[in-house]
This record gives structure tokens, sequence and C-alpha cells, in this order.
């Protein structure tokens, strides 16, 4: 599914249903008459995250004069989706279920447009393992690690930081956001704790080299002629650890906008989530 917003009047969304010998389906609504379900909550380990994301959107789409509806999202969604009558969702929830291509999937089986990327994106970008592996492919940097499964299978591999890493460390769940399960291992006897915090999320760790330095976002956008780079955000976490409480208590974190940076750095960041992208 592709939402294209060229300007504010019009949504046009447009879905390949493979099951039907790739036929498109095509809707133009116009915004200012179409209802937009807000979707948030769910049951990952983000859900209350994702209801203060959701509200936020949802008020902010009242305030400037749209029709919208908030929806806790549970098994009833599609008959609440159509009880409501909404005609495109905009998708504020976070982590598995929201973000890895789930509801994504679900929204386009029934035809209805949706906010932000589609199935495969969503579902390689949520899983770390897999998004690592396609930006080492294509040449842009990542940081040396390796993956620790649990149970049996990691058996032999958990009692010791693995071979060609040494410490500090990032231990975190392959395919979880906000920083949860995340752990910085700056000595040896914080190993296994670590890994098993991890591993309460996600049977797959991600085990890599810290980087250590400033932390740049660089996010992007869809524009009409190609994706766009928006300005770098400088992220100054106390203790210089980014974590969930960092992320979301407010007056913990600054953000700097443009990141003080030169403009030959600037530039090469932007460059590189350009082709991340």
């Amino acid at each position: 599914m592709k939402i294209v917003m060229g300007d504010e009047r019009w949504v046009k969304s447009e879905m390949t249903n493979k099951t039907h010998h790739a036929s498109r389906v095509t809707r133009h609504v116009p915004l200012t008459k179409a209802r937009i379900g807000v979707l948030m909550g769910g049951q990952s380990s983000e859900r209350e995250i994702s209801l203060k994301t959701g509200l936020a959107v949802h008020r902010a789409l009242l305030r400037r004069g749209y029709d919208a509806v908030a929806i806790d999202v549970d098994a009833t969604l599609i008959r609440r989706l159509r009880a409501k009558k909404v005609d495109l969702v905009f998708l504020a929830l976070h982590g598995p279920g929201g973000e890895d291509g789930t509801i994504q999937g679900l929204l386009e089986s029934i035809g209805m447009p949706y906010t932000g990327s589609g199935v495969r994106a969503s579902a390689i970008a949520m899983h770390k393992v897999t998004t690592k592996a396609l930006l080492a492919y294509h040449d842009i940097p990542v940081p040396p690690g390796t993956v620790v499964l649990a149970g049996r299978k990691g058996a032999g591999r958990t009692s010791s930081i693995p071979a060609g890493l040494r410490l500090p460390v990032v231990v975190k769940p392959a395919a979880e956001g906000s920083t949860i399960g995340v752990s910085i291992v700056r000595r040896r006897e914080e190993w296994r704790s670590a890994l098993k915090r991890a591993h309460a999320y996600d049977e797959e760790a991600v085990v890599e080299s810290y980087i250590a330095g400033r932390e740049i976002a660089g996010a992007v956008v869809a524009g009409p002629r190609g994706p766009v780079a928006l300005p770098t955000v400088e992220i100054v976490a106390p203790g210089g650890f980014y974590d969930y409480a960092a992320k979301y208590q407010k007056g913990r974190t600054r953000y700097l906008c443009p990141a003080p940076l030169s403009a030959a750095v600037t530039r090469r960041i932007r460059d590189l989530a350009v082709r991340a992208y």
C-alpha cells in the first residue's frame, strides 16, 4: 500500500493484490471529507507509548479540522473500522504487530489506505538482523556484531562475549523498539544478565560493538520527486544512553535541530539516510 500526499486535499492509495492477479485498487479521497482512523495501543510492550502517540496525533488532527477517530487496536479492528466508516488510517502503533508489517498486511487485505511504510519495508526495518544485512550489502556502515540465540540453539555461546567482539558491547532484542531490553555491557560480569534481559523479549539477541560518540538522527520521508532527508537532530541523553526513560520522560533529553555539525558531516549523514531509505 502506498499513500501519496502531494498536497493536503487528496490522498491517493494504490494497492497491489497478488492473490487477485496483481489487480490494482486505487482510491481518491478528499482529505477534508475523509474520516481518519488513528490506530494506537495494541498488545506490544510499547503499548503505553503508542497510546500517548496516538492521542497526540488525534488531538492534532482535530485541531486542524479533520474528522478523526481514535481506535485502540484489538481483535475487532476490522469490524470497528467499518462501523466507524473510516476512509484511511493514521498508524500510531509501536513495536511488534504495529511496525513489523502485520497491521500493514491486514489493512491491505481490506483495501484500507494507511500512512507509513508498506508490508515489506516495515518487516525488514523492524528486524535488526535483516536490516543490518541489507545495509551492509549496500556498503552502508554498520557496527560489527553477531546474533546469540536463546535456548539450546544458543548453548555454548552464552557463557562469554562472542569471539571477535571486545567490551563494551550493546545487547538488544532483534525486533523491539523504544530501547526495550537494551543493555550496554562494560564489564564481563554484566554479560549474562544483559543477554537474559534481551532474550526475555526475543529469542534472537543482537550483540554489537559499542560506538562512543554523538547520537544523530537522520529521518527521511517520501517526496513527490523521491526521498527527502529532513534536518538532522542531535540527541543529548542523560548519561549518554538514550534509553526508554530518556526517550519518554519529559525534560530528560535535549534535542538539537539542526544538529551542530559541519556541512560535510551533515551532508554525509543525510546521504547515508537517503541511501538506507
